[in-house]
């Protein structure tokens, strides 16, 4: 169970670790 929650928050973190990360990119070029 712990691994499973592990697993979701780093889900989560990547998703909008990427959507921060294209957006600044965009404002970038």
């Amino acid at each position: 169970m712990r691994y499973l929650s592990l697993q979701w928050k780093n889900v989560v973190l990547q998703t909008i670790f990427g959507s921060f990360a294209s957006h600044v990119a965009r404002v970038l070029v």
